[in-house]
Formats: structure tokens, C-alpha cells, sequence
């Protein structure tokens, strides 16, 4: 379930929360399609990874004069961080008042506008979001898949080489440092084995992380230059976010980066890994994957791939032209575009 799908089962779909979040969904991509889940905690998700299968290291071949030999799961921690974001209009009484049967319309218009722009700093925040900048941001996609390692995590280069990284990151082949190249990001979906949104566990008045305010008029009391008290009548209605990016599983993300989405050369190099990628996924998790990719590189992957992409649905088809999701060959690989990923990415190593 989403978090439009909890918010509705929680409110019973007419509260203004729930308005609000239908609202705030609308222009959003990753937000949108994130499950959600309680954190372990207010403001941080602690949990282990688990070590990947290894052949012969959990079980044994046995007889019947043998015992069992008894194991413990191998793990390491995992701590993922909740942000937090607000947002806020402030109404003066007399102009409200002035606005007549207006009023209402355009204060509810002024947050559900409000809303949407906070909902795109989170989904940015998932991207790029960096709690080492700002302590307040959760961790995003970008700076988590930030070296270049094999297709089992193991670090390529640099002080780390050797070191494995539960964010496995493909190098796609392009070399260009101009601020030209671009990503897609592969991810399985799910609250309970892989990438998904979190929010704090005992929320209090927060449904779900959201927190929706509607400002009573108040007196506010001013003093002027020459002394005189000035006596005015305001409200604020607020809206409150508590929300984070999680990452449940080693096995439930890849990011394929330096990717030069502007020749054929990049594409063909793009596209086989694409396919490595998609194998690094258990069997289980390859019928529920997305691929997002920058909405800015569409065009030219239509360029090249042509006849071979398929809308998602009816309505994203259009004689000769395609919009929206789409598939390639086969339909098993799923493309979300979205404006927040940019092909202004130099090289990384």
C-alpha cells in the first residue's frame, strides 16, 4: 500500500488529509510509487542486512549418525534516516473576509499548491537528499550508489576498492566529462523486502507521517514607529512531513550510471547493462521491478529503440508517438520517467 492507499484507509478518504495527499500525489513519481512502513523509530530505521547465499556456508550434507550443525544468519547494521519538511500559507482576517464566497476555494487552492511543492522537495530529497548537507534530509538514491562496483557490489576503484557496498552501482560505459551523462535507477518494490517509504513508528498526531494544521484567526499585536499599537487578525494553516527513503534489502536496487543517453554507442552499451543489472535481482523480486530513468532521455531512448517500446497502458498509447511508462521487447523491464533525474552527470569511478 501506498501512502495515498493508508491515508484513505485511515481517514476514511474524506478527511482533508486525505485530500491533501491525493493532491500532493498528482505531479509525483518515486513518492507515488513507494509502499509504506512504520521505522523502528521517530526520526531513524534500524535493521540488519542480510549477508547474501554462499554456497555450503548455512547447510551441510549429512547422514543419519550425524548430528546437525547449527548456524547463525550472518549480518551487518542498516540505519536509514527520516526527513522532515513543512510548508505553510498565512491568511490576514480582513482580506479573507473581503474575498467573500471566494475565500474558501482560495485558501484550500493556496495549500493543495503549497502541498504539491513539498511533495516534490521530498521525492527530490529521495534522490539526492544527503543528511551529511543537511541533518534533516533522509538519504537519497544518489549519494548511496555513489561508486562504481561490480554486478555483486564489490568496489572497483579507490580507497575502498575491494570493499563490498550493499548498493550495487553499473558502470554503463559512457565516458564524457562534460556534465552530459545520466542514470537509471532499478528497484524492487516492496515494505517487507525491499525499497520502500518510511515514516516515524509512534506518530502521534502524524497520520502516516503527514500532519495537517488549519489555523484559528488570532490577535497579533504590532507596534509602529511612533508608538502606536497596531491590532491585526491572522491564521496559518501548515502542513507537516515526516518521511524517509528505506532500503530493506541488499538484493532490491541497482543504479546503472554513466550512461551517455545521446549516441547509439551508449544506448547499445546501456542496454547490455540493463540486462546484467536485471540479473543481480532474485528470481522473486524480476515480475515487481521499476526503472526510472531522467524524463529528458526518453526521446532519444525512442530515437534508437523505435518499434521495440510499448506503451504500459491504453491510455500512455498514441498513433506514432508514445507517452508516459513504457516497456522494452518483451515487457518485463517497466521505465517511470521522472523530471527529477538529469543527464548533467559527469563520470564517476
Amino acid at each position: 500500500m501506498t501512502l495515498s492507499d493508508v491515508t484513505k484507509a485511515t481517514n476514511g478518504g474524506k478527511a482533508p488529509i486525505s485530500l491533501i495527499v491525493d493532491e500532493f500525489s498528482k505531479p509525483l513519481t518515486l513518492l507515488k510509487d513507494l509502499p509504506v512502513r512504520p521505522a523502528s523509530d521517530k526520526f531513524e530505521d534500524n535493521a540488519k542486512f542480510l549477508e547474501p547465499w554462499e554456497y555450503n556456508k548455512n547447510s551441510e550434507t549429512t547422514d543419519l549418525d550425524s548430528g546437525t550443525v547449527l548456524h547463525k544468519l550472518d549480518t551487518y547494521d542498516r540505519k536509514d534516516y527520516i526527513g522532515y519538511r513543512s510548508t505553510g500559507i498565512g491568511i490576514n482576517k480582513k482580506n479573507y473576509i473581503a474575498a467573500g464566497a471566494d475565500a474558501k476555494l482560495w485558501r484550500a487552492k493556496q495549500l493543495f499548491e503549497l502541498s504539491k511543492h513539498m511533495s516534490l522537495d521530498m521525492e527530490h530529497d529521495c534522490f539526492y537528499g544527503d543528511p551529511t548537507v543537511d541533518v534533516k534530509q533522509t538519504l537519497g538514491l544518489y549519494p548511496r550508489f555513489g561508486v562504481i562496483t561490480d554486478l555483486y557490489g564489490t568496489i572497483k576503484t579507490g580507497a575502498h576498492q575491494g570493499e563490498v557496498t550493499p548498493y550495487v552501482c553499473i558502470d554503463g560505459g559512457g565516458t564524457a566529462n562534460d556534465g552530459t551523462l545520466g542514470s537509471i535507477f532499478i528497484l524492487h518494490m516492496s515494505n517487507e523486502s525491499g525499497c520502500c517509504m518510511i515514516h516515524p513508528k509512534d506518530a502521534g498526531e502524524y497520520s502516516n507521517g503527514i500532519l495537517y494544521t488549519t489555523g484559528e484567526f488570532t490577535q497579533v499585536q504590532k507596534t509602529r514607529s511612533n508608538g502606536a499599537t497596531e491590532v491585526l487578525y491572522q491564521a496559518a494553516d501548515t502542513i507537516e512531513m515526516m518521511a524517509g527513503l528505506s532500503i530493506l534489502s541488499r538484493n532490491s536496487a541497482v543504479r546503472i550510471a554513466n550512461i551517455d543517453f545521446n549516441s547509439n554507442e551508449g544506448l547499445e552499451k546501456f542496454e547490455f547493462a540493463l540486462y546484467q543489472a536485471f540479473e543481480t535481482f532474485p528470481i522473486e523480486y524480476q515480475n515487481s521491478l521499476m526503472i526510472y530513468c531522467p524524463q529528458v532521455a526518453v526521446p532519444l531512448m525512442k530515437k534508437f529503440y523505435n518499434s521495440r517500446m510499448k506503451a504500459a497502458t491504453y491510455s500512455d498509447a498514441k498513433p506514432q508517438n508514445l507517452t508516459g511508462d513504457f516497456y522494452i521487447d518483451d515487457g518485463s523491464l517497466m521505465f517511470r520517467k521522472t523530471s527529477m533525474m538529469k543527464l548533467t552527470e559527469s563520470k564517476i569511478v
